[in-house]
């Protein structure tokens, strides 16, 4: 195969691999788009926000804080937290990526989210899935979200999406993809413990922190 129907062969293959990411984000993020619009957050400013901070629940929650005139310290501060899990899923994935240049560990970063994360990782674990494939998922994922953010701010003032309707979705593919990654005894240790959390509320401060710290809970007891 020459190296022109390799380029053409990879995009395929991260694109058939991103695909059900992309139809997950795009209800997502039209319902982001459109609460942005609400609070008066014009679709180029959405388009910027959903480049440079690519995270649905912590753009979600900028959003509101944003509406409700939040100080921008608080919300810095808050989206810093919800994204603790950023650290877990980059360690996760640094077995892999350790021959990179920190230019391209920079750039694959910033497209790491719990979608990305999942699919990579579950390919990395299969084999004959390199940088290339892995980035050109993480970017063709992050064209799908830019896309539903922009769409979502313009079409804000007559087009209406049930955000109970679009939660959903991104709900039913976390659960598609967790399924995937479930492999010892601590990954379901910590999936059960992010659902009870959510459930009682027992981590009052952040969904986040208790996810890290169950996680060391989970590791611990491997040991």
């Amino acid at each position: 195969m020459d190296m022109e129907n390799r380029k053409t062969y990879r995009f395929l293959e991260s694109f058939k691999a991103a695909l059900p990411i992309g139809l997950g984000y795009i209800p997502l993020g039209l319902a982001c788009g459109m609460l942005g619009q609400k609070v008066g957050i014009s679709p180029l400013a959405m388009g910027a926000m959903s480049l440079i901070v690519f995270a649905g629940g912590a753009q979600f929650i900028a959003i509101s804080l944003i509406g409700a005139k939040v100080p921008p310290f608080s919300i810095i501060l808050a989206t810093g937290i919800i994204n603790l899990r950023h650290i877990l899923m980059s360690s996760a994935l640094a077995d892999y990526l350790n021959d990179l240049d920190i230019s391209e560990v920079i750039l694959f970063s910033h497209g790491v989210t719990d979608e990305t994360f999942a699919v990579n990782h579950n390919r990395f674990e299969r084999g004959g899935w390199g940088y290339e494939n892995a980035l050109l998922l993480n970017v063709i994922s992050h064209f799908f979200w830019i896309s539903g953010n922009v769409a979502g701010a313009l079409a804000g003032g007559w087009i209406v999406v049930d955000i109970d309707l679009a939660s959903f979705a991104l709900t039913a593919m976390f659960v598609a993809l967790l399924v995937l990654c479930i492999k010892e005894l601590n990954h379901l240790l910590t999936a059960l413990f992010a659902f009870l959390s959510f459930k009682t509320k027992s981590f009052a401060i952040s969904l986040s922190l208790g996810l890290v710290a169950f996680w060391l809970i989970g590791r611990l007891m491997m040991l």
